[in-house]
């Protein structure tokens, strides 16, 4: 059988079992066991794969790495593994795990030992050290005290020397502009101190790192810096300090680093070349921009504008463009736009869209009235901001869609009416938790609409006349579900309890569930831990809760019922993950005087006030849906001065979810939404007496001399007789 060699570069461990012994791919004959080398019996960063010939036959030969001959170099001459060892019985290659974890492959070998036969009964081992080109093999000298007969006990020598070997292969040498404190590389050869420094330009940090070390390269974090030309940004002894700047609000260097200036050494030391961020993706490429150091505040702040683009948002513009403080030079963009929104508006509303130059910008703070309270500023990356102003007494709104599009934020008037302040996210992470913050937040909806409740608070309704009695009754009997009704008792009973509570004139709270057996009675249900049975509903009878009591509060003589109906997707009676839901098939909402406030259908969200659909929000996830009816009996007559969103003569329905505006539609205020038939008659035309009120919310969740000394990276690196070095 014919030895394809022994390939350095796999790792040919089984991948079908994971163990650490298995034979070679290229040769079953030949053994291969994976360890992790040891240094005084605790587990180092470096691995090794050990390839084994317990036959007589001569297998391990033509030592390779991708299928090209190892080379072995002495004094400037090459020669093939082979030649110089006809007779290897094992081979063993270190390696790096922590700058080289590819499951299959080693990227970079850093050290070979082989042992040959020479006789009967008498080994050579020969260490090789990678020259750089994982092909070209040198001979390492003095490896007496380096593992022999087991080659997984490290020790400090050869432990330092792999040290050396990584830091050179994966070119460990470098200045990492991310860091703050002090740091070292593998072999500590390359210690770099950081000193931090707050005093130099107002509104910026600034960190110098200083090195010795014959080269090294510029990273920000994982990343290595390049020139325009492609080049890495490089270091030596010429170059012996680099301070980088950062914008305040950066606060933790996760964004775009500024300015560097790289002090240089020999015949201009004391000169500062500024290299300048260009603002790509990860931070990677720099240009010197010209000008020598120090940096002055000018420049700092020109390339905050150019990376950032910060804006102050003055919500209370309404049309024309104002001026952004941030930004007052000639070269900026420094008038925001102020346009209106040409997407669908709520009836009420007067919608405005911001724009700074086009593309992404910061909002580094909101200006104008009502103010804005934001804790996490500056927002970054911002696509859309939209201001909704209203008329009258409805709230103001604030959309901010940021990071790309994937954050969006809701800002409503807070309690005091003051202040805006972020409207809290009502997503869960598990379905049990979702419908809980449903519940809460559907019955802050509720809330809401107490205001508009009390404005009719002392007016005494009119006389009904006996055909607004057979209205009510056909709606009563249309909210109990044709499979819930065991008998026509059940109805009746629920009829002349209507009447009984008519007659008494007082104000009752009550929530019900018509079903073929008598209601239960709960206090102060939560349902934050309800769970669905096997017909994917959970029914609950409420009484006394904060829904009742606010109704109650809010019309006195009044009487205030409905139902609850929770429904959630199940799979086999357990809770699928929210990935696995889908989208939502009924577009709940909840409406008021036949208008859609907010809807939500599967994968958006539409937002309507008082007969009018509103901006939607794409949402990436569906989640569970809730249903919470309340039906109002006998609602108080309506002044003619009164707004239409305070109407209680007609059926209003409104549908609350966090998302944004960007993708509006229109939506008849009259006809049925959703993709199916409602479960609550929300998706048709109620009746014109009709008083119910129903909410159902579904969820789906950064020109000098000495510059042209700056060699290598356009950095000085020697002095060779000409103080003017050639430009590149």
């Amino acid at each position: 059988m014919y030895s394809k060699g022994v390939d350095v570069k796999y790792k040919c461990h089984n991948s079908k079992s994971d163990k650490s012994k298995c034979t070679c791919k290229n040769d079953h004959r030949i053994e291969v066991e994976e360890r992790t080398l040891k240094d005084d019996g605790k587990d180092t960063d470096y691995r090794y794969f050990i390839h084994r010939n317990r036959t007589t036959e001569s297998l391990i030969k033509d030592l390779n790495y991708g299928g090209e001959i190892l080379q072995i170099e002495n004094a400037g001459t090459y020669t093939p593994f082979s030649d110089e060892h006809q007779e290897i019985w094992e081979v063993v290659t270190y390696y790096s795990f922590k700058h080289d974890n590819g499951r299959t492959t080693i990227k970079v070998p850093l050290a070979l030992r082989t042992r040959s036969k020479i006789g009967e009964d008498n080994d050579k081992v020969t260490w090789y050290e990678n020259s750089g080109d994982n092909l070209t093999w040198r001979e390492i000298e003095g490896t007496g005290s380096f593992p022999t007969d087991y080659p997984g006990q490290g020790g400090d020598k050869f432990t330092k020397k792999l040290n050396e070997l990584a830091c050179t292969l994966h070119k460990l040498h470098i200045v990492n502009i991310y860091e703050t404190k002090d740091y070292n590389c593998a072999c500590s050869q390359a210690k770099v101190q950081v000193i931090a420094n707050d005093k130099t330009v107002p509104g910026y940090k600034n960190y110098r790192h200083e090195y010795e070390t014959e080269e090294s390269s510029v990273r920000y974090r994982n990343f290595n810096l390049e020139d325009k030309d492609g080049g890495f940004v490089k270091l030596d002894k010429d170059t012996p300090k680099l301070s980088v700047y950062y914008w305040d609000a950066d606060e933790k260097r996760k964004k775009k680093p500024l300015i560097m200036e790289v002090a240089l050494g020999g015949y201009f030391i004391g000169t500062e070349v500024i290299v300048s961020n260009n603002g790509e993706p990860n931070n990677g490429k720099w240009t010197i921009t010209g000008e020598l150091g120090p940096v002055s505040a000018d420049t700092l702040h020109k390339q905050k504008c150019k990376l950032f683009r910060p804006v102050d948002i003055n919500v209370s513009v309404e049309t024309g463009e104002y001026d952004n403080s941030h930004c007052n030079r000639k070269d900026c963009h420094s008038k925001v736009k102020v346009a209106n929104y040409n997407g669908y508006i709520p009836h009420g509303y007067k919608a405005f869209k911001h724009t700074y130059g086009g593309g992404k910008f910061t909002i580094a703070n909101f200006i104008g009235e009502p103010k804005i309270h934001e804790d996490n500023l500056p927002i970054w990356d911002v696509t859309e901001v939209v201001v909704f102003i209203p008329d009258g007494d409805k709230p103001f709104l604030v959309y901010v869609s940021s990071d790309g599009g994937r954050t969006k934020k809701w800002y409503s008037r807070s309690n005091n009416g003051d202040n805006l302040e972020e409207v809290g996210d009502i997503l869960g992470n598990n379905p049990s938790q979702t419908t809980s913050n449903i519940l809460n937040a559907a019955l802050e909806i509720i809330k809401q609409l107490k205001e508009i409740l009390q404005r009719s608070e002392n007016q005494e309704p009119d006389e009904e006349s006996e055909e607004e009695e057979d209205q009510k009754e056909r709606e009563l009997k249309g909210l109990v579900k044709d499979d819930q009704m065991a008998d026509e008792e059940r109805f009746q009973q629920v009829q002349e309890e209507k009447e009984d509570k008519e007659e008494e004139e007082e104000s009752v709270s009550k929530l019900t569930f018509p079903d073929s057996s008598a209601p239960e009675e709960v206090p102060a249900a939560d349902l934050s831990d309800q769970v669905p049975d096997t017909e994917s509903e959970t029914k609950i009878l409420l009484q006394g809760t904060p829904v009742a009591q606010m109704a109650e509060d809010a019309i006195d003589g009044e009487r205030l019922t409905g139902t609850l109906d929770i429904t959630l997707p199940q799979s086999n009676g357990e809770y699928p993950e929210i990935a696995e839901i889908g989208s939502a098939t009924v577009a709940p909402s909840v409406t008021y005087d036949s208008g859609i406030l907010i809807e939500e259908h599967g994968n958006t969200i539409k937002h309507t006030m008082h007969r009018h659909a509103v901006p939607i929000v794409e949402i990436d996830e569906p989640d569970p849906e809730v249903i919470i009816t309340i039906d109002v009996s006998n609602p108080p007559e309506t002044t003619p001065e009164t707004d239409g969103l305070t109407s209680l003569q007609h059926e209003a329905t409104t549908e609350v979810t966090p998302g944004g505006p960007q993708a509006l539609s229109t939506s008849s205020a009259q006809g049925t939404h959703g993709p199916g038939p409602s479960q609550t008659g929300s998706g048709s035309i109620p009746p014109e007496d009709s008083t119910n009120i129903i909410v159902s919310v579904t969820t789906g969740i950064l020109g000098t001399s000495a510059l042209a000394c700056f060699a290598g990276f356009k950095y000085y690196r020697s002095y060779r007789g000409d103080p003017w070095v050639r430009q590149i």
